[in-house]
């Protein structure tokens, strides 16, 4: 969720209270867990009795994927300077946080489909109903689609304009891990909760020649574009994530995980 002015320990809460409501059973030891953090310390600083290190915000920072903007927020805390939200922030600094948002938050690209379908009231309330998210998100989401002049507003109702994203640039490493952990989460609450008739789960493990896993790449890209072609004909009604897996379950000899850069194109 996105860093608001707050002190770090109301933040923190604020997560926390997020997941509990989306998970049965989700504890305060199970967020500690997903921190990398002593239950004991955790709970230590929420109540107020331990202050978190600089360096402790950061490694809290890497493992939530907060962007460079939401990093900054919350480690000024820690250097007791209460910065007040900037009117107008610098247009480079600015777009690169929405960029980084467009990717790393999947309810983003799901807006910009929801509010195509003809039934589609495209009001704030009714997306939040729809994709199943706050209203908070929506508003959030949809003043930085207005900023990069995928959305429009007239009256109280949205509507998408301009093309189809494409974009080869590199992205930050920590937007891309935080895309695919959402979507992967979100993947599992419908393989717990959705009719087989209105999902399709299949995997396939091989033995393969690592020389082949360009074109593989490439076919899988060839694939989703014209089945993306092929789900669009007709009324559409609903909104679809694919999401497919090509990875190595044994370990690469003198391999190194390249975290860096990203190529995708992106509907």
């Amino acid at each position: 969720m996105p860093v608001k002015e707050q002190s770090y320990r109301s933040w923190l809460l604020d997560v926390f209270n997020v997941r509990k409501a989306q998970t049965q059973n989700y504890s305060l030891r199970a967020f500690a867990r997903d921190l990398a953090m002593s239950p004991t310390v955790l709970s230590d600083v929420l109540n107020r009795k331990r202050h978190l290190s600089r360096m402790n915000l950061e490694r809290l920072a890497d493992h939530l994927g907060l962007s460079p903007i939401e990093r900054e927020r919350i480690l000024s805390e820690i250097r007791s300077e209460r910065r007040e939200t900037r009117a107008a922030q610098n247009q480079f600094v600015e777009l690169a946080e929405d960029e980084f948002r467009l990717i790393a938050d999947w309810y983003h690209l799901a807006i910009l489909n929801v509010i195509m379908l003809p039934q589609a009231e495209a009001t704030v309330a009714w997306i939040a109903t729809r994709l199943n998210i706050s209203e908070f998100e929506v508003k959030g989401a949809l003043e930085r689609l207005e900023r990069m002049q995928m959305v429009e507003c007239r009256g109280d109702h949205y509507f998408r304009v301009g093309a189809h994203i494409n974009t080869s640039r590199d992205i930050p490493s920590a937007a891309i891990q935080k895309h695919h952990t959402q979507n992967l989460m979100l993947a599992q609450k419908s393989l717990s909760h959705d009719a087989v008739d209105v999902r399709e789960f299949s995997s396939m493990t091989m033995a393969v020649n690592p020389q082949q896993l360009r074109e593989a790449k490439e076919m899988m890209t060839r694939f989703k574009r014209r089945l993306a072609r092929r789900m669009q004909r007709g009324t559409c009604q609903v909104v679809y994530t694919i999401s497919m897996q090509l990875f190595p379950v044994t370990k690469l000899q003198g391999k190194k995980s390249n975290q860096g850069s990203y190529s995708r194109r992106i509907n």
